[in-house]
């Protein structure tokens, strides 16, 4: 699927879940994950009432991997369960589950500005890999 036709298919979907017209500018694939596939949508839609430019992240099921079965579902359930609590997760938006639409199933959530330290991607500084076991472990208790 060309990336044109994704960005109109996407927003054929939000423009169904939010029942506000939508328009997707751009789908960008972000390179580095591990399994799933993963891509920057920008565009305008309606969050919650509220029209205006956005970004969303796709995760998308890949065709076969390694990981198989992939469940979106289950991702993006998790996701929902973790709004409102004090562990920092994306907002889950809309899930389709039946891959009808891009090929395979995927589901859109909120943007988050950060870095994703990557195994492969060098060596991190003695600092930065303190800061990021001290933030690992405070969400873990988080969690529990």
């Amino acid at each position: 699927m060309s990336d044109a036709s994704m960005a109109d298919a996407l927003a054929g979907f939000i423009s169904r879940h939010t029942g506000r017209d939508a328009s997707v500018r751009s789908v960008q694939r972000i390179p580095g994950g591990f399994s799933y596939e993963t891509w920057r949508v920008e565009g305008e839609w309606a969050i919650d009432g509220e029209f205006g430019p956005g970004r969303l992240i796709l995760r998308k099921a890949p065709r076969g991997g390694v990981l198989e079965p992939y469940d979106v579902t289950r991702e993006f359930r998790v996701l929902q369960a973790l709004e409102n609590t004090p562990v920092p997760a994306p907002r889950a938006f809309w899930c389709e589950p039946s891959g009808d639409l891009l090929g395979t199933p995927f589901y859109l959530m909120e943007f988050v500005e950060g870095d994703v330290p990557l195994p492969w991607s060098g060596e991190i500084a003695p600092a930065e890999r303190d800061a990021i076991h001290r933030q690992f472990t405070g969400t873990l208790a988080a969690l529990h």
